[in-house]
């Protein structure tokens, strides 16, 4: 299998994090370029920018505007098995950084079902210094486009329950390694299969006697606590409680925040449940006062009021049952039977809908 070696232009930094989609030229990087057509074509990456990695192990396409789970670091790969298999695979790219070095130790410790997979990582060289390309399993999308998908259909109780539990189980398990994600949020929650769901991006997380941090832009607007932004922070796991409490919340709101759809200044105003706002939420009852109950714990101001991941995990609501065979199950995991049946009744646009939206067959 031949491999001619290609100079391919890698553009573009976000936060000292090479970018492929557009902007500044910062170096040029040599890589060894897929030119076998009958094996792109067997592994799905014909037509494409396809660049071998790991001593031809691994294949990543490069194509500028075919960024994976909306992160524009990530792009689609291939592993390449026996008997002429392969498997799909994401590659993102980072620049060496001692931070980098940190993350790629983090995912490599790490070994559950919740928490996406570190598979390998390649280093190369290039104008600007070397690049890391940390090779996980692939996911079809991130937490937040699931939700978006699901806006017009109200989230089943079963679905609930099984999300809610395989995240804290994977919660659970990165606290029990000593180490706190500090960057929880739907666009960094994966989803695999419509049915798996997964941590990732560990970017900026710290282990427990190293969380001490002065730098008051560590995290996510949204979603990092309120004590995170006072000097000096010290984090703890109840840090990830609050992030995670606000997950969930939106997960029964149809993707609403619980703090407004524009708050009044994250850093400051939202405290004491100022604008903690419940009314989303779109839940049976008696199961819904229960719920809210709940949350609004882990949403506490005081971290030392907020439950260990160990006392949620208790919580009924919070406990798988056996799957749902139901029709509000079926349409939750298949949401465009949802809405086509809703379309074809209002606007007789059904089959347009279908097609447009096909990826959900």
């Amino acid at each position: 299998m031949p491999a001619v070696t290609s100079v391919l232009v890698i553009v573009g930094i976000v936060g000292g994090i090479v970018s492929l989609a557009g902007g500044t030229i910062i170096g040029v990087i040599k890589l060894k370029k897929v030119n076998d057509e009958r094996l792109l074509k067997r592994v799905g990456l014909t037509g494409k920018d396809v660049a071998w990695l790991k001593d031809n192990k691994f294949m990543m396409s490069l194509h500028k505007d075919e960024e994976l789970n909306d992160r524009k670091t990530v792009r689609e790969g291939r592993e390449l098995l026996p008997k002429k298999e392969s498997r799909k695979v994401a590659v993102k790219i980072i620049v060496k950084s001692e931070n980098a070095d940190k993350e790629l130790a983090i995912l490599k410790a790490l070994n559950h079902e919740n928490i996406v997979k570190y598979i390998d990582c390649d280093e190369i060289s290039g104008t600007v210094g070397p690049n890391s390309y940390i090779i996980m399993e692939f996911c079809d999308y991130n937490l937040s486009t699931y939700m978006d998908d699901r806006k017009h259909v109200a989230m089943p109780t079963p679905i609930f329950r099984s999300i809610s539990s395989q995240l804290l189980s994977g919660l659970s398990y990165i606290h029990e390694k000593g180490i706190i994600h500090r960057d929880i949020k739907p666009s960094n929650i994966l989803v695999r299969k419509d049915r798996e769901f997964k941590f990732s991006d560990f970017g900026i997380a710290k282990e427990f006697p190293h969380a001490t941090q002065t730098n008051r832009n560590t995290g996510s607007d949204g979603y990092r606590p309120q004590e995170s932004y006072k000097r000096p922070v010290q984090w703890t796991t109840e840090a990830d409680i609050f992030s995670l409490g606000i997950v969930l919340a939106q997960l029964i709101s149809r993707g609403e925040h619980p703090f407004g759809a524009d708050p009044d200044d994250w850093g400051y105003l939202i405290r004491k449940d100022k604008n903690l706002d419940f009314s989303h939420v779109d839940f049976p009852t008696p199961e819904r006062d229960i719920l809210i109950s709940q949350l609004t714990t882990m949403l506490s101001w005081n971290p030392d009021n907020r439950p260990s991941v160990a006392y949620v995990r208790k919580q009924e609501l919070f406990i798988p049952t056996p799957d749902d065979t139901g029709e509000s199950i079926r349409l939750y995991i298949n949401p465009w039977s949802a809405a086509d049946a809703h379309y074809s009744r209002e606007h007789d646009e059904c089959s347009a809908d279908r097609q447009s939206h096909a990826k959900w067959d």
